[in-house]
Protein backbone atom coordinates (compact mmCIF):
# COMPACT_ATOMS: atom_id res chain seq x y z
CA UNK A 1 0.00 0.00 0.00
CA UNK A 2 1.58 3.61 -1.00
CA UNK A 3 1.50 6.39 1.49
CA UNK A 4 -0.12 9.62 -0.47
CA UNK A 5 0.93 12.90 0.19
CA UNK A 6 -1.31 15.91 0.76
CA UNK A 7 -0.55 18.98 -1.88
CA UNK A 8 -1.09 22.44 -1.34
CA UNK A 9 -3.24 23.64 -4.72
CA UNK A 10 -0.66 27.55 -5.17
CA UNK A 11 2.46 25.47 -5.83
CA UNK A 12 4.02 25.89 -9.32
CA UNK A 13 3.96 23.06 -11.58
CA UNK A 14 7.09 21.93 -13.72
CA UNK A 15 8.23 19.33 -15.99
CA UNK A 16 9.05 16.32 -13.59
CA UNK A 17 12.59 16.34 -14.77
CA UNK A 18 12.61 20.03 -13.94
CA UNK A 19 11.26 19.95 -10.78
CA UNK A 20 13.65 17.51 -9.48
CA UNK A 21 16.41 19.21 -10.51
CA UNK A 22 15.05 22.17 -8.79
CA UNK A 23 14.65 20.29 -5.68
CA UNK A 24 17.59 18.24 -5.31
CA UNK A 25 20.35 19.57 -7.64
CA UNK A 26 20.43 16.09 -9.63
CA UNK A 27 18.83 15.24 -13.33
CA UNK A 28 17.50 11.88 -13.34
CA UNK A 29 16.14 10.73 -16.35
CA UNK A 30 12.46 11.15 -16.87
CA UNK A 31 12.05 7.04 -17.26
CA UNK A 32 13.23 7.09 -13.18
CA UNK A 33 10.98 9.94 -12.18
CA UNK A 34 8.15 8.08 -13.92
CA UNK A 35 8.84 4.79 -11.90
CA UNK A 36 8.77 6.97 -8.95
CA UNK A 37 5.31 8.63 -10.05
CA UNK A 38 3.85 5.06 -10.77
CA UNK A 39 5.43 2.30 -8.54
CA UNK A 40 7.00 4.57 -5.98
CA UNK A 41 9.57 3.90 -3.40
CA UNK A 42 9.23 2.54 -0.23
CA UNK A 43 5.57 2.65 -0.27
CA UNK A 44 5.75 6.16 -0.75
CA UNK A 45 4.40 7.74 -4.15
CA UNK A 46 6.19 11.23 -5.88
CA UNK A 47 2.83 12.98 -6.15
CA UNK A 48 2.54 14.33 -10.24
CA UNK A 49 -0.15 14.99 -12.61
CA UNK A 50 -0.44 14.20 -16.52
CA UNK A 51 -1.37 16.25 -18.96
CA UNK A 52 -1.54 14.73 -22.03
CA UNK A 53 1.78 12.77 -22.64
CA UNK A 54 3.87 15.03 -20.39
CA UNK A 55 4.12 14.71 -16.31
CA UNK A 56 4.04 17.39 -14.02
CA UNK A 57 5.32 17.90 -10.45
CA UNK A 58 6.22 21.10 -8.05
CA UNK A 59 9.74 21.01 -6.61
CA UNK A 60 7.89 21.09 -2.91
CA UNK A 61 6.23 18.02 -4.05
CA UNK A 62 10.01 16.11 -4.82
CA UNK A 63 11.11 17.78 -1.43
CA UNK A 64 7.89 15.74 0.21
CA UNK A 65 8.58 12.57 -2.02
CA UNK A 66 12.60 12.53 -0.59
CA UNK A 67 11.40 13.70 3.29
CA UNK A 68 8.96 10.69 2.73
CA UNK A 69 12.21 8.50 1.85
CA UNK A 70 14.16 9.20 4.35
CA UNK A 71 11.50 8.47 7.42
CA UNK A 72 10.84 5.50 5.64
CA UNK A 73 14.66 4.52 5.48
CA UNK A 74 15.96 6.51 9.12
CA UNK A 75 17.82 8.52 6.73
CA UNK A 76 18.07 12.48 6.22
CA UNK A 77 16.95 14.66 3.16
CA UNK A 78 20.28 15.78 3.61
CA UNK A 79 22.34 12.75 3.60
CA UNK A 80 19.77 11.12 0.76
CA UNK A 81 20.73 14.44 -1.44
CA UNK A 82 24.82 14.04 -0.67
CA UNK A 83 24.07 10.62 -1.86
CA UNK A 84 22.40 11.21 -4.93
CA UNK A 85 24.96 13.86 -5.60
CA UNK A 86 27.86 11.58 -5.28
CA UNK A 87 26.21 9.26 -7.53
CA UNK A 88 25.78 12.07 -9.98
CA UNK A 89 29.48 12.46 -10.00
CA UNK A 90 30.58 9.13 -10.05
CA UNK A 91 28.04 8.44 -13.74
CA UNK A 92 29.24 11.54 -14.84
CA UNK A 93 32.72 10.84 -14.42
CA UNK A 94 31.92 7.64 -16.17
CA UNK A 95 30.47 8.98 -18.94
CA UNK A 96 27.20 8.67 -18.57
Amino acid sequence: MSTQIAKPPNEKLLPIVKAVEAATGIRPRSATIIRWIINGVRGVKLQAQSVGHKWYCSAEDVRRFVDAQGVASGATASAMNSELAAINHELESQGF
